[in-house]
């Protein structure tokens, strides 16, 4: 089995082991991404049920398990008969009553429907101020704009990257490329950790290359 093993790797080429490194990279980053993500979908369920149950609580709306089809069937024909043997202003009476009845059941459900719909909006609106707090906290933000008017171009930390890739003409170490975009002043985060931020977009760029042990050039 380790003769097997050691064949495939002398088959793969550089390349095929940078793709492959770099894959095992994005998988981690992305399955960290996906369990934040999966933490937050339960948080949002759960408070959606609360309030849409305390809304529905609130206003009366809800109803019991519905009849089965046979005994909804003998209450019509029960009805029926009642109907027959009661007089005309009896009649009329209760058929008064269940349409006011009805109106009322109706209107109850109205309003638990409009306060279900208010509620899951301001839920909505809070999920999505939350999500750009933390977008920015991360440093997904675009780069510091030049001084030079309404007109001019913002740049991820990704183009800055190449940028600085591009002036020096060569692959660069990881510690210089890091001390002239934070020495420049390249690009501007409020994340607090910007090693982590920079380290994440390159393991994740398809425009930068790893060209050897913490030094990156172009792809």
């Amino acid at each position: 089995m380790p003769r097997k093993h050691d064949a495939l790797l002398r088959d793969l080429s550089t390349a095929d082991l940078k793709r492959l490194l770099a894959a095992r990279e994005r998988i981690d980053v992305l399955e960290k991404e996906k369990a934040v993500l999966l933490a937050d979908l339960g948080k949002i369920e759960r408070e959606l049920d609360s309030l849409v149950a305390s809304a529905t609580a609130a206003t009366g709306g809800g109803g019991g398990r519905k009849a089965s089809p046979r005994k909804a069937a003998r209450k019509k024909v029960v009805r029926r008969k009642s109907a027959r043997k009661k007089p005309v202003g009896a009649t009329t009476k209760k058929a008064t009553k269940t349409a006011a009845g009805t109106a009322g059941r109706k209107g109850k459900k109205k309003v638990a429907k409009k306060a279900a719909r208010k509620a899951v909006k301001k839920v909505a609106k809070k999920v999505a101020k939350k999500a750009a707090g933390k977008a920015s906290r991360k440093g997904t933000g675009k780069a510091a704009p030049k001084a030079g008017g309404k007109g001019a171009a913002k740049k991820t930390l990704e183009d800055v990257i190449v940028q600085v890739l591009k002036a020096a003409g060569k692959p660069v170490p990881y510690r210089d490329l890091f001390a002239k975009i934070v020495d420049g002043k390249l690009f501007r985060t409020r994340s607090s950790n910007f090693d982590n931020v920079m380290r994440r977009t390159l393991s994740t760029s398809d425009r930068v290359q790893r060209v050897s042990r913490g030094v990156y050039g172009l792809a």
